[in-house]
C-alpha cells in the first residue's frame, strides 16, 4: 500500500552544524539570562541603598529643627531628637 519511507538527505556535516547552531543560542540565551538577573540584583541593590540615603537624611534635616521627630517601624515607634540641641551651660560642665 504504502511504499513511502522516510527519507532524510543529510549527511552528518549538516546534522553537526545544525546542532552547532542550536548549542550557540542556547549559550546565548544561557549568558543573557544570567547578565539579565545580575542586573536585576544590582539595579534593587542601587534602589534600596538610596531609599535608604533618603531616609536617612530625611530623619536628619527633621532632627535639625530640634523638636523631637517621631519614628514608626511596624508597631514600634519612638521620639528622636538631635544631641547637638542639648546645651551645656559653661559653667556646669562636669569633668
Amino acid at each position: 500500500m504504502f511504499k513511502h519511507r522516510f527519507r532524510c538527505d543529510w549527511d552528518a556535516g549538516k546534522i553537526w552544524k545544525v546542532l552547532f547552531i542550536v548549542w550557540i543560542i542556547f549559550a546565548t540565551l544561557y549568558v543573557l539570562y544570567g547578565e539579565y538577573n545580575r542586573l536585576r540584583v544590582y539595579v534593587a541593590g542601587v534602589s534600596y541603598n538610596r531609599g535608604v540615603t533618603a531616609a536617612v537624611n530625611k530623619m536628619m534635616d527633621e532632627a535639625s529643627s530640634c523638636q523631637p521627630v517621631p519614628i514608626t517601624s511596624g508597631d514600634r515607634g519612638m521620639n528622636i531628637i538631635n544631641l547637638d540641641c542639648f546645651t551645656v551651660p559653661e559653667g556646669e560642665a562636669s569633668e
